[in-house]
Parts: structure tokens; C-alpha cells; sequence
């Protein structure tokens, strides 16, 4: 398991009323890393699904992928779930911004916020020997 970085490499984006909320935490004294934030609210990586239902329908997470045209090789789809009512997740490591993030989105698939920790957060210098495809 690597080192955690600063919460300053943590990054949350959220949508609210009419525009994006943006927010990144730099040099704020939070109480946890963001890793332990993104498995308090999605769990630990891996315990989700390999697909979502989706008003009835089941979406691998690749093809959840596709509808936002981001089914290309840097993203590695990890897994997914349901937050509630029409609220949706997925996870998945963005190997060119080398960090772990996950989508929450509606039933019409638009992307309601976004949460990014920095990989060396995350797993520190194992990240960079730990991917093989």
C-alpha cells in the first residue's frame, strides 16, 4: 500500500442549478484522505457491479462508457452501483490523468459530479508498476 498524499489532490466537482460547481481542495485541513471519501460513499474498490440497471435496462460499464464517448483505452472501468432514486455511479482509473474517479449520473445518463483523487494518493509509487493490460 503507498504513501497518501495531501488532501489538495483530491478534487470534487459537482453539478448545481444552472452551472458546474467546482471545487478543489488545496492546503485545507480535512479530516480524511480522499480515498477514504470515495470508499465511505462508494465502498472499496472492486465491491460494486460489473453493471448497472438503469430504468430496467442493464449497462455493463463499458457501454455506460460508450454514451459519453469515453470508451478508449486510458479508461479502466472498476466498477459501479446505485445511489438511490435516478442517481447512479461508476468508477474508474483515468491512466492519463493517473488518478481514480468516479461519475455519479441520472437515468438519462448525464453526468450529475465527479470526484478525482490523484493516483500517488492513492497507491503512492506502486502505481506505476501496478498496471499491466
Amino acid at each position: 500500500m503507498g504513501q497518501f498524499l495531501p488532501e489538495e489532490h483530491l478534487t470534487i466537482m459537482d453539478k448545481k442549478n444552472d452551472g458546474l460547481f467546482f471545487t478543489t481542495i488545496e492546503g485545507a485541513v480535512v479530516d480524511f484522505p480522499g480515498r477514504k471519501r470515495m470508499e465511505d460513499r462508494y465502498g472499496e474498490v472492486g465491491s460494486g457491479g460489473a453493471a448497472i440497471v438503469v430504468k430496467g435496462t442493464a449497462y455493463p460499464l463499458k457501454k455506460i462508457f460508450s454514451k459519453w464517448m469515453m470508451d478508449v483505452p486510458e479508461v479502466w472501468t472498476i466498477d459501479g452501483g446505485i445511489l438511490g432514486q435516478d442517481r447512479y455511479w461508476v468508477r474508474f482509473l483515468d491512466a492519463d490523468d493517473r488518478c481514480m474517479a468516479v461519475f455519479e449520473f441520472d437515468g438519462e445518463f448525464e453526468i450529475l459530479s465527479e470526484m478525482r483523487v490523484d493516483s500517488m494518493a492513492w497507491e503512492g509509487e506502486d502505481f506505476f508498476t501496478s498496471r499491466t493490460r
